[in-house]
This record gives structure tokens, C-alpha cells and sequence, in this order.
């Protein structure tokens, strides 16, 4: 059985919202928009053929699917500490979404293409490095944990736990104002099941890898995004 936490992560993300706003020992605020390209670890499908009553009656699988490069985008939001400035808390709000290619029940040589999307809210911890302290430029790294909204576009959705790490690099266009990001996201999600119009139940899950940590997280949680992300922030 998972953990209360990661069963239901919502309350979690509410209070880690509530103390990231209100902390009065955060002064320094960057506010940012992100969006780039976004890679995809393989997926298996597993596609469930069920009859008018909804009994299931034939199960294909498909593994190691190759998923398409897709794309990212987000609102971000961090607060440095007054007293450690090398420290802080983020807040993001990332969209991102990707596509495979299925093989047609049935029907040989023919294929379909499903398109998933994913939002996510991700509470993290992060931490910088000045690079110049002249122009304020730095890098930059953060992990953390949030919930995923994950759908199949035209089908069912899930929400559940999803996990990211952060690492990348700032610099300024208007001194101590506007600063240019370049970063890498890793993204690990939940699996998810779809019904649609064909009395098919489609469940996605990720293709197993060492870089998911199925031994910590388990096997259900193992989809996996790369998203490279360029963005602008603002400080306060």
C-alpha cells in the first residue's frame, strides 16, 4: 500500500502553497515563464478489448513504445531566503504533452496515434550558485513533488503524485530585474488507464528503466519527461 502522502498528494501541495506564500523570512521573489521542447522515456500499452456488458475478452500488449518529442510549458515561482539567500522555494505550474503510435487492433499494418497531456503543480526545494557577482548571473538546481493531472485527449485522466528535479543556469538582461533561464526538467509521473469510443481500455505505464527508481517508487510510477526549457523571470 502507498503511502498517505503519495495517495493523496493534493493537501500536501495546499499546505506547501500556503507556507511558500506566507514565509515572512522569503524576501527576494523571481516570478517566470518557461516553455520548450520535451523528450519522453519509452512506454509500454496494455489494451483491453471488452465486450458490450464491459467484460474484459482479449488483452494485447505493446512495450517499449517510442513516444514523440512534444512540448512544455509553465508559470514559475521562486522566493530566496533573507537570512540564506543560496536557498529558497519554487512553485510551478507546467503543461506539457507528447504522442505514440499504437498498433490497430485487428487490423495489421495500420496505426494510431494518441496524444497525451499533462499538467502538474510541483512544490520543490531549491538552491543557487552565483557564477558572477558582478553581473548576478548563476545556476541554479531544485527536487521536489507535486500532483499530475495525466489524460489520454479525447479519453479518461488520472491524478496523481509526479516528481521533478530541476538544474540550469540565469542571467541577466536588465541588471537585479530580468533574467534569461536555460534549464533541464526530469519528470517522473504516474501510470494512468483510458477508456474510448471502441470498447478498448488503454494503461499507460513506463517502459522500465534504472532512472525511475521502481524500487523506491514502485512500478506504477515510472513515466518519465525530459523537457529542455528556456524562460524569463522577473524579480521583486
Amino acid at each position: 500500500m502507498r503511502p498517505a502522502i503519495l495517495r493523496r498528494p493534493a493537501p500536501w501541495i495546499l499546505a506547501a502553497t500556503l507556507v511558500f506564500a506566507s514565509w515572512p523570512s522569503f524576501a527576494q521573489v523571481e516570478l517566470g515563464i518557461v516553455g520548450g521542447p520535451s523528450w519522453a522515456g519509452r512506454q509500454d500499452l496494455t489494451i483491453e478489448q471488452r465486450d458490450a456488458a464491459g467484460s474484459v475478452i482479449d488483452v494485447t500488449q505493446e512495450p517499449n513504445l517510442h513516444v514523440d518529442r512534444g512540448r512544455t510549458f509553465g508559470l514559475t515561482m521562486l522566493r530566496w531566503s533573507r537570512h540564506h539567500p543560496n536557498f529558497g522555494l519554487s512553485l510551478d505550474a507546467l503543461y506539457w504533452a507528447n504522442s505514440l503510435k499504437m498498433a490497430v487492433v485487428g487490423s495489421p499494418g495500420i496505426n494510431r496515434t494518441l496524444h497525451q497531456e499533462r499538467i502538474g503543480l510541483f512544490a520543490s526545494l531549491a538552491g543557487r550558485a552565483p557564477v558572477s557577482r558582478s553581473d548576478g548571473s548563476y545556476v541554479y538546481g531544485s527536487i521536489g513533488m507535486g500532483a499530475v493531472d495525466s489524460r489520454l485527449v479525447g479519453g479518461d485522466q488520472r491524478v496523481a503524485v509526479g516528481f521533478s528535479l530541476t538544474a540550469g543556469g540565469a542571467m541577466p538582461l536588465v541588471p537585479g530585474r530580468l533574467f534569461a533561464h536555460l534549464e533541464v526538467r526530469y519528470l517522473i509521473t504516474h501510470d494512468f488507464d483510458s477508456d474510448d469510443t471502441m470498447n478498448q481500455n488503454f494503461e499507460f505505464s513506463g517502459s522500465p528503466s534504472w532512472t525511475t527508481a521502481r524500487k523506491a517508487f514502485s512500478g506504477h510510477q515510472d513515466t518519465r519527461f525530459l523537457p529542455l526549457l528556456a524562460g524569463l523571470s522577473w524579480r521583486f
